[in-house]
């Protein structure tokens, strides 16, 4: 992937946040306490966000019954969504820790229908109410730590509007977080219309975290079955990681489907997850480019995670915001190292270093865009997770290369190894058809003899369950070792020019078990079965007759094997076409005359006829790997 287009897709990810940013700007803004939507068509423009100047009581629970008409003691006015932590309620700045009153007067059109709102997370327990009238409450909301208890738990009710004003009332406590406050939007519109979008967010999230923790258990088990691939293993790690991350703290599901579970249990699950990511990516990194990363830079990133990894499990909430503080900071240095990393990778042209500097530079931007958003530096929204699923596709694409690549590399090695494995056999052949006087092309004429009568085989439907592709090229390379076993055979004997005596004649015979003897003995070393299975079948039994007269053992029909019967035929055209120290080549019409007399004698009749529906091939064939004369 070029520079090029590495900038393309930040510049197109930077264009998506301006543009949520800018679409979130078309909406009215609440100003000194009010928000006025009595022009704002619901219908049309949908929901809306309770953006803009609260009137806010520090350390004051107002009444949510009272009298907002009337100036109220104690009112400033403060920005939502926002942390309150800064704020000057006229004695100086406030911590994180505390509690106050939120209200905010909303104008709506006359007769509004029902209406409906969503609160997500607000630090860290509160009370909503809509004109006195309680409708949401996480938590419990209280005026110090003991009387205080932390919740999250996203919240959608429905509201039916008494008049045409609607005073809200939030009260928020916090004592366990480093900040407190109403920090992500509280949602307003019809109810329909707010069910609709809940549901479909729902949807879209669930669809997103089954996506991302699908591709993790996969990445495990290719980690299980693919020789324990630790790259595998870590980014497995990185996606369960962040799927329990954005599952427990930025979708907040887990609140919804548990509603009755253990707050601190689940949050620190959820902050464990994201612990774990960090030493995740960076093991993930390591196991790509181990020579570039320090090994003591490593180690420490790894203690540093278990580390604040055990803070977190063990620890009060309060201490844990501390050393997430922390840990934020340890966070964007580790990927900074990272970074840097990455473009050494890509300056050394390392395998995969430009896909994954890319997705790495994506999930960097998506990371400080969700922080500066959380912080409320801008208003575009978390992207994290929409960038992870970007980071999958580029994985699995880099890892379908690998797979792709790793499999031309077998490719290439097998027919390496099938090209030495038959220049062995050819050779281990040639050495006995050489003591034997052969000096042509024998060898190749049976080979090619024997692939054209299968190859007809094959078309007869008794044969077509029992020869197929495999059976033909095993057929090929072990029809060449027929004859092996004649160099078990005395020269006096295999060398005689005249006719041979009976004696010498049994002596000849046993160059076929020696043969098969010899590569019976080599397959026992093999796990499986190769083409050296047929090779010792053919050279125990091609001289085996269709009528049971031939040796070593008599066998006759069909209890001679099949690669036995086709190299039989094979072997006899070849010695009768072919020039012998004890008589001159055979015509091949001669040739076709003994094997048609042999039909059903020495030969079995399916083969014969073979034969004879491509003697054409075998004539073509005997005229083009004719023997060379002998120097």
């Amino acid at each position: 992937m070029t520079f090029r287009r590495l900038l393309f897709i930040i510049f197109v990810l930077i264009s998506f946040t301006l543009t949520s940013c800018r679409e979130r700007g078309t909406q009215p803004l609440a100003k000194n306490g009010i928000l006025d939507l009595r022009d704002w068509d619901f219908k049309e423009k949908g929901v809306i966000r309770l953006n803009g100047e609260w009137n806010f009581y520090w350390k004051n629970f107002i009444d949510p019954a009272a009298d907002f008409s009337s100036e109220s003691s104690g009112k400033n006015l403060i920005s939502v969504p926002s942390f309150w932590n800064g704020f000057n309620d006229g004695k100086g700045k406030v911590g994180g820790k505390g509690y106050a009153c939120y209200h905010l007067r909303i104008l709506l059109p006359p007769n509004p229908p029902r209406m409906a709102f969503t609160a997500k997370d607000i630090h860290s327990a509160f009370n909503l109410y809509a004109n006195g009238e309680l409708l949401i409450s996480t938590g419990t909301v209280g005026t110090d730590q003991d009387s205080s208890i932390t919740s999250f738990s996203p919240s959608f009710i429905g509201y039916t509007p008494k008049s045409e004003i609607v005073d809200i009332v939030v009260h928020v406590s916090n004592f366990d977080f480093l900040h407190g406050g109403m920090w992500i939007p509280i949602h307003f519109g019809e109810t329909n219309q707010l069910r609709v979008r809940e549901e479909s967010d729902i949807i879209i999230d669930f669809l997103i975290l089954g996506f991302i923790l699908t591709m993790g258990f996969y990445h495990m088990m290719r980690f299980i079955t693919v020789k324990f691939e630790w790259m595998s293993f870590h980014f497995g790690m990185i996606c369960i990681s962040v799927g329990l991350l954005t599952f427990i703290l930025d979708d907040l599901h887990a609140y919804r489907l548990f509603p009755n579970s253990s707050f601190p249990l689940l949050f620190r699950i959820g902050l464990w997850s994201f612990t774990t990511a960090l030493s995740a990516f960076f093991s993930f990194t390591r196991s790509l480019y181990k020579d570039l990363i320090n090994r003591h830079v490593f180690n420490f990133v790894i203690l540093v995670s278990a580390f604040f990894s055990l803070i977190i499990l063990v620890s009060p909430l309060r201490l844990i915001a501390w050393a997430l503080m922390v840990y934020q900071l340890i966070t964007f240095t580790a990927f900074g190292y990272m970074c840097f990393i990455y473009i050494r990778a890509v300056r050394l042209k390392l395998f995969g270093s430009r896909i994954l500097i890319v997705g790495f530079a994506i999930l960097f931007i998506a990371s400080v865009n969700d922080m500066l958003y959380m912080n409320h530096f801008i208003e575009t929204g978390y992207i994290f997770k929409w960038s992870f699923i970007f980071v999958l596709i580029l994985q699995t694409y880099l890892i379908t290369r690998m797979v792709l690549e790793d499999y031309q590399k077998m490719a290439i090695q097998n027919r390496d190894l099938t090209e030495t494995r038959l220049g062995v056999i050819i050779g281990l052949a040639k050495l006995a058809e050489y003591r034997d006087g052969e000096t042509g092309a024998h060898l190749d004429r049976i080979r090619d003899y024997c692939f054209i009568l299968a190859e007809e085989l094959i078309l007869l439907p008794r044969f077509k369950d029992y020869i197929d592709a495999k059976y033909v090229d095993d057929l090929c390379y072990s029809s060449i070792l027929h004859d092996i076993g004649k160099v078990g055979v005395s020269d006096s004997i295999l060398l005689k020019p005249g006719r041979l005596t009976e004696e010498e004649f049994s002596q000849i015979k046993k160059h076929t078990t020696i043969g098969g003897d010899s590569i019976k003995n080599v397959e026992k070393g093999l796990s499986d079965r190769t083409f050296l299975s047929l090779g010792k079948e053919i050279a125990y039994y091609h001289h085996e007759k269709w009528d049971g007269s031939g040796y070593p053992e008599g066998k006759k029909g069909k209890e001679i094997p099949l690669s036995a019967r086709i190299v039989a035929l094979a072997d006899v055209y070849d010695a009768l076409t072919s020039k012998r120290p004890y008589k001159e080549a055979f015509s091949h019409e001669k040739a076709r005359k003994i094997i048609i007399e042999g039909r059903g004698i020495h030969f079995d009749p399916d083969i014969v006829d073979a034969f004879l529906s491509r003697e054409k091939d075998f004539k073509i064939l005997r005229m083009r790997l004719i023997d060379e004369p002998a120097d």
